[in-house]
């Protein structure tokens, strides 16, 4: 399956985790002065998983349908499959996998969880686990 855009992105923009008061900052991740995309594609892949399908004007199949996939309670799968299949030549080997997420209390929905391996050009292994 064909990458929808031309080439790696040089730039894109990523939330911080939330800090002891709960705020969140944006934070520009850029191409390293070596030529190595890799974190750059790393935190378009997180925001992907994250993103609602039909959110991005641009990318309209990207994301996973969230919303849905918890009313129904049909975890996003394929679309996660997709998201993998999509970013997989960016990176020495990734892997996304649904991972057991049970709520806090009854009151909480489940929230659908992908935990994201990578394993970078450079050697560098990254896993997150990704909230949808």
């Amino acid at each position: 399956m064909a990458v929808p855009f031309a080439g790696p992105i040089n730039r894109v923009y990523g939330r911080t985790i939330p800090d002891e008061f709960g705020n969140r900052h944006w934070i520009e991740v850029s191409t390293a002065d070596n030529g190595s995309n890799d974190y750059v594609m790393v935190t378009a892949l997180i925001q992907c998983i994250k993103l609602q399908t039909g959110e991005s004007p641009f990318f309209a199949d990207f994301g996973v349908p969230a919303r849905q996939s918890i009313m129904t309670q049909v975890a996003p799968d394929l679309q996660a499959a997709r998201i993998q299949q999509r970013y997989a030549a960016f990176f020495a080997n990734l892997l996304v996998v649904r991972v057991h997420n049970p709520p806090a209390n009854l009151k909480v929905e489940p929230v659908p969880t992908y935990l994201v391996r990578v394993l970078t050009h450079q050697g560098t292994k990254i896993a997150q686990y990704v909230a949808v």
